[in-house]
């Protein structure tokens, strides 16, 4: 058993030596391995046997066991086979290592056990360099050969910091709600208890300030009006300098009998209290109160058109009046006013000079008025009115504007001011005045008919938009202002129908309305118009077969001919070519039937209107 003890080790070291971890199963051998009391105590010595040669020395001296009858060498102790048979698969391991040589045929192999390869360290990253911006990490020293590496070290969960950078602000980190599902709800803060503070000073002013200014506290009433008060705070004033005080109602007045008697320098004194009993600063209202009315004074009146002041009821010469002491009221600094009219519905004017215009409150309605003249003292306060009487003022009360209308609208509505007849009517117009027109946009007037009309052929026989404007003037010769009206002339185009035979007219019959009788050169050399008339605005449009240069003569193109035949009341003719050598068969004859003798007849040409 020594000697098998001493096999085992030395087949150990050798394995050791090649890189296998068979120390592990050998000592496991070691301790299954029941030593017997006879082997204890057997010599220690024994020689040193070739590893390759063991399993054969082990062979033979299991053989001599059972040959001298040791127990077990033969099957009879299961400890010692399986110590031979481990034995024999350490000694398998040692030929196969050693290139298998010595074994004999035959043998039993047993298939060697494989060895567990040895782990290979992972080589560790490379440490960053200095200048990378990242903090250096301690080096780890590198395993020797043979020796386990270094145990891993854990990543932390969370990220290092970052060392700050300098310059650039720490940016605050919102809190990540875990939910996002449910919104956070965030803590409600502790009430603060607010420090009750002193109210404002309530607003104090004149109910009515009925001075010459609304600000200069000048009045003749002593109504004060308190506002600015707080929900639920109390007020209360004096009126004596703080000396009594008295509680204010909740209509924020104080009236004007609380105040002492009598005209002159007033004050009062208003504070609030608030619900928590604190008093706010005083407001403070000074202001005077006057309640007489002055004294009109002497008044010096002279009239228009008189040479002296007039007393009692005369007629008036004019609308202008002049106050001869005007300058003893401007002294006094008190404010004159004056009024026309019966005193119930009269307006007051201030008089900034010593003259007064009151044509703007003549009426035609009122024959008789009165000019009167009052004083206003700094409280708003007058005097009673004085002035003169005097009657004949409606001559010159100015004239109401004029209405103007067309008088036959012939358009597709009746007040869409579009017509083929251009006569206007005039209304509103009063008996005893008269009125003129422009149609040049107020550059020429002419003077109105006493039919209150004007006729169509004032406007020509050129079509489009029109325009009128009438005035109406009073005895005194003061013009109301000018009425404008516009409106779209449309006249009715006519053509004429030419006879059976080349020596009869082309005849051309007109409307009720304005008429452009169009005349071509196929109408022939003879026309006969049929119920023109001029006052309707009718035209005889020649524009077609007629030019007339710039400068050129009209009478050398267009020619009156006085009556015609017995059929013929008048008669025009027209020289078509404006050359005095040519003939006059070549002429157009325009004949207007019974119309009366040496009428006004429109015509029209190329480039402009002329009236014959």
């Amino acid at each position: 058993m020594t000697r098998i003890k001493q096999l085992r080790q030395v087949a150990a070291q050798q394995l050791h030596g090649q890189g296998q971890p068979a120390g592990r199963r050998l000592d496991a051998l070691d301790e299954e391995q029941a030593l017997t009391p006879g082997e204890a105590a057997a010599p220690a010595e024994a020689p040193a046997v070739n590893a390759v040669n063991a399993p054969a020395a082990m062979e033979g001296e299991m053989a001599a066991s059972a040959e001298a009858g040791v127990p077990g060498a033969a099957g009879g102790s299961s400890g010692l086979v399986m110590g031979g048979v481990a034995l024999g698969a350490i000694g398998l391991a040692a030929v196969a290592a050693s290139g298998g040589s010595g074994a004999k045929s035959g043998d039993l192999k047993p298939p060697a056990a494989e060895l567990p390869k040895p782990e290979i360290p992972r080589p560790l990253p490379e440490p960053p360099k200095p200048d990378d911006g990242k903090p250096l990490q301690p080096e780890v020293p590198k395993p020797e050969d043979g020796q386990k590496p270094p145990p891993e070290i854990p990543k932390p969960d969370v990220e290092l910091l970052k060392p700050e950078q300098p310059g650039k602000p720490e940016t605050p980190q919102t809190p990540v709600n875990p939910n996002p599902d449910k919104p956070t709800t965030p803590e409600p803060e502790e009430p603060t208890i607010p420090t009750p503070q002193r109210p404002p000073a309530p607003t104090v002013a004149l109910a009515v300030d009925s001075g010459r200014s609304a600000s200069d506290r000048y009045t003749n009433q002593a109504d004060v009006q308190v506002s600015g008060l707080l929900p639920g705070a109390t007020w209360k004033y004096s009126v004596d300098g703080g000396i009594t005080w008295r509680e204010g109602g909740i209509e924020g007045k104080i009236l004007a009998g609380e105040f002492p008697p009598g005209d002159g320098e007033r004050s009062v004194s208003v504070v609030q209290i608030n619900s928590a009993g604190m008093s706010s600063n005083l407001s403070v209202l000074d202001f005077h109160l006057d309640t007489t009315a002055p004294q009109t004074g002497f008044i010096v009146l002279l009239p228009e058109g008189y040479s002296e002041e007039q007393s009692g009821t005369f007629e008036a010469k004019g609308v202008t009046a002049t106050l001869l002491n005007f300058a003893d009221f401007v002294n006094s600094n008190l404010p004159l006013q004056w009024s026309l009219g019966p005193v119930d519905y009269g307006k007051w004017e201030e008089m900034t000079h010593d003259s007064v215009d009151f044509s703007q409150y003549v009426s035609p309605e009122v024959d008789k008025a009165y000019l009167l003249f009052r004083i206003a003292d700094l409280a708003g306060n007058f005097s009673s009115g004085r002035g003169v009487e005097f009657y004949g003022l409606a001559k010159f009360a100015p004239p109401p504007i004029p209405r103007v209308e067309i008088v036959m609208d012939s358009g597709t509505s009746t007040d869409d001011r579009v017509t083929n007849d251009a006569t206007l009517r005039v209304n509103g117009l009063v008996t005893g005045m008269t009125w003129k027109y422009s149609l040049d946009n107020g550059v020429t007037w002419k003077t109105g008919g006493a039919d209150h009309q004007i006729a169509a052929s004032e406007f020509g026989g050129i079509p489009g938009l029109k325009n009128v404007q009438v005035v109406q003037v009073n005895a005194s010769n003061k013009e109301s202002a000018a009425a404008h009206f516009d409106f779209t002339l449309q006249p009715d185009d006519i053509t004429g129908v030419p006879g059976a035979a080349n020596f009869n007219p082309t005849v051309f019959t007109g409307t009720s309305g304005m008429d452009k009788l169009k005349v071509n050169t196929a109408d022939g050399k003879k026309l006969s118009i049929v119920g023109y008339d001029k006052s309707q605005g009718d035209v005889i449009d020649l524009s077609a077969v007629l030019a007339i240069p710039n400068g050129a003569n009209v009478s050398e193109y267009i020619r009156t001919m006085g009556a015609g035949s017995s059929n013929s009341g008048y008669q025009f003719s027209v020289n078509l070519t404006g050359n005095p050598a040519a003939d006059s068969k070549d002429f157009l004859v325009v004949d207007l039937g019974s119309y009366a003798a040496q009428p006004q007849v429109t015509i029209l040409y190329n480039g402009g209107q002329t009236v014959i």
